[in-house]
């Protein structure tokens, strides 16, 4: 049985972010391997669905995974609540004073806190490169995490500890996530400015095709001609061949070579060659209906972050 102070802090955290979420479970490397197991539930959850899944969480965070949260998202785009890793105390309450206030305050390791802000209210959207902007705006000016800089950025789970092995105590045991603060439904009062703001300059890159990212790319799914699809199909049984001869000489771990790395493996490909990141993220959109939108921009934004030699992402452990 799940603990009844979990239950309320999963519940008050899922109400404060205002929309569906997923699930995570990020498991450490084991012995021998580089890359650790991650495990996301793909789907739209209710607070009551994350509720369902918390005792087999709980179990994976006792045998040493974290557990996450992260923001879902539909054809309409991005449902404009982001999240600040890595703040300060002090930063939490500049940003309240600069009408920035979190709808969610979480505090993940002593005086560390993570902070949900929502930028528009609940049930509209906004295109992934807006709201990227946006949050780069934020983290530069409110000094928080410039790594945790996705618009997917998943938060810790409340009411589970924080597994990293720099924050075990000398009892041997890791601090709980707690929930410091909730106002569901608030809009930061500033957010529209900002967003006023950075839309026309988000817009005609959009236009012009400015770079590789898919914040800088158009929304809209692109019609793919079929040249680009067969060559991206060439792409996605090349990587396929390439890992698979990997596993069979014993270069990668057993447990590798998912369709997350394959797809991964393509889209890094796709970009090398070229291919606007619009593009990749509306085919890999189209053939993985497995997936939900977010997963395809997503997979692009972790293989520009590759190329550009920002990020060693891993598609098993979307969190480095």
């Amino acid at each position: 049985m799940t603990h009844p102070l979990t239950v309320s802090a999963v519940t008050r955290a899922i109400e404060a972010i205002g929309t569906p979420v997923d699930l995570g479970m990020i498991f450490p490397p084991r012995p021998g391997e580089v890359r650790g197991r991650g495990y996301w539930q793909n789907r739209d959850l209710a607070t009551s669905d994350v509720l369902a899944l918390l005792p087999r969480a709980c179990a994976a965070n006792a045998r040493g995974a974290h557990v996450y949260l992260r923001v879902r998202a539909n054809t309409g785009g991005h449902p404009g609540v982001v999240l600040l890793d890595d703040v300060t105390a002090g930063n939490v309450a500049r940003l309240t004073s600069n009408d920035f206030p979190p709808v969610l305050t979480v505090e993940t390791s002593p005086g560390n806190f993570q902070v949900w802000i929502r930028l528009v209210p609940v049930g509209a959207w906004l295109s992934p490169e807006l709201v990227q902007a946006a949050l780069r705006h934020l983290i530069q000016t409110f000094d928080a995490d410039p790594r945790a800089a996705s618009a997917w950025q998943p938060g810790r789970v409340p009411g589970l500890t924080n597994r990293k092995d720099k924050y075990r105590q000398p009892n041997g045991l890791f601090p709980f996530v707690r929930v410091i603060h909730t106002a569901p439904g608030l809009v930061a009062p500033r957010a529209a400015a900002l967003l006023a703001e950075i839309e026309p300059a988000c817009a005609s890159q959009a236009r012009a095709g400015a770079g590789r990212r898919p914040e800088k790319a158009a929304l809209s799914a692109p019609e793919i001609k079929m040249p680009l699809w067969k060559q991206l199909d060439v792409f996605r049984a090349r990587a396929a061949k390439r890992i698979d001869g990997q596993l069979a000489a014993g270069r990668r771990p057993a447990s590798s070579g998912s369709r997350s790395e394959i797809d991964f493996a393509s889209a890094v490909e796709a970009l090398a060659h070229g291919i606007d990141g619009s593009e990749i993220a509306a085919w890999l959109a189209q053939t993985r209906p497995d997936k939900d939108y977010s997963y395809a921009w997503r997979t692009v934004e972790a293989a520009s972050m590759h190329l550009e030699g920002k990020s060693s992402y891993s598609p098993i452990n979307p969190l480095g």
